[in-house]
């Protein structure tokens, strides 16, 4: 999933959007949190850790869903 966001390098941000249903952090503070933390590396990153995020957040919801 992260090299489908646009770089393996962003697996941590895949995984904390795997774990974002079930952690008690709103949605939008996580995607607040995450513009922040890469505001100085440009548009560019910002916009492929939110992918990431939400690319994670998305397997999970609809893997686990599928499970229950």
């Amino acid at each position: 999933l992260a090299k489908e966001a646009g770089s393996a390098r962003a697996f941590n941000v895949v995984m904390l959007g795997a774990a974002s249903s079930y952690i008690g952090i709103a949605e939008e503070k996580l995607e607040k949190a995450i513009a922040r933390f890469f505001k100085r590396k440009g548009e560019e990153i910002i916009g492929m850790n939110m992918n990431a995020f939400r690319l994670g957040r998305e397997h999970a919801t609809k893997e686990y869903a599928t499970r229950e």
